[in-house]
């Protein structure tokens, strides 16, 4: 993890950035993604490349029982995402 200003980052193991240093929050969810927060809200990029999969819209985003998919939730209701974004169970 990276962090200057107040924003934070991600690096790899050889120091090349991942994630640059422009967002609320980072957090690695699995192998595959880091969930990335931009006013209150969670999204994620690729783990390889950092690209943008999800831009920032849930409330909270969690691992889910394979690499291939997260969580999301708002506070009281949940759902299920692929890593690339595609939606599989609304938030509902």
């Amino acid at each position: 993890m990276l962090k200057k200003n107040g924003k934070t980052g991600v690096a790899d193991e050889n120091g090349k950035i991942i994630v640059p240093v422009q967002f609320q929050k980072a957090e690695v969810i699995n192998k595959n993604i880091i969930g990335v927060a931009d006013d209150h809200l969670w999204g994620w990029v690729s783990a390889l490349n950092g690209q943008i999969l999800q831009r920032p819209q849930y409330e909270y985003i969690t691992s889910f029982l394979s690499d291939e998919f997260v969580e999301i939730r708002t506070h009281d209701k949940s759902g299920l995402a692929k890593i690339n974004g595609e939606l599989i169970v609304p938030v509902e």
